[in-house]
């Protein structure tokens, strides 16, 4: 949130007057309109839109905010699909006999998709934020704690 509610100004870093996202911390709306407000946002397909509102001079940012947006809403997505209902099926009598009698093959019943809500099934880690934020503006960032290393270095 801070490349897009801050600007720089003269030496320092002030809030915008407007800052995008304002809406998020509007304590009277609803809980639904808040929901649906940054559930727009996660779920945005829009990569114009999400880099403009971040702010000048914080724009080193904005392969930052665009990749982990792009994890977040998949992550999301995964988790909307896990969470949606497999619809049941029923055979009626006549189906049953002919699976019985093998002119029939018995349905499959598809299982429904494993998701977490801490990485939204395993899109959102530690991980996933390390990847991309090992540099900044083209230039490399110092680890602090490169014993930690990435996933299977």
């Amino acid at each position: 949130m801070f490349v897009c509610r801050y600007e720089f100004k003269g030496d320092h870093y002030v809030m915008r007057a407007k800052p995008p996202f304002d809406d998020w911390f509007d304590w009277t709306k609803s809980w639904t309109d808040l929901k649906k407000t940054k559930t727009d946002f996660f779920l945005a397909t829009n990569a114009t839109f999400i880099a403009s509102q971040i702010s000048p001079g914080l724009n080193h940012f904005e392969p930052w905010v665009l990749c982990l947006q792009s994890e977040l809403r998949e992550g999301f997505v995964k988790k909307a699909q896990a969470q949606a209902p497999i619809p049941s099926f029923i055979p009626d009598e006549t189906m049953l006999q002919a699976i019985k009698a093998g002119l029939l093959e018995a349905p499959v019943v598809e299982q429904p998709l494993k998701t977490d809500d801490e990485t939204l099934g395993g899109k959102v880690t530690y991980w996933t934020f390390y990847k991309y934020m090992v540099r900044l503006g083209g230039e490399p960032l110092e680890e602090r704690c490169p014993s930690l290393g990435l996933p299977g270095q």
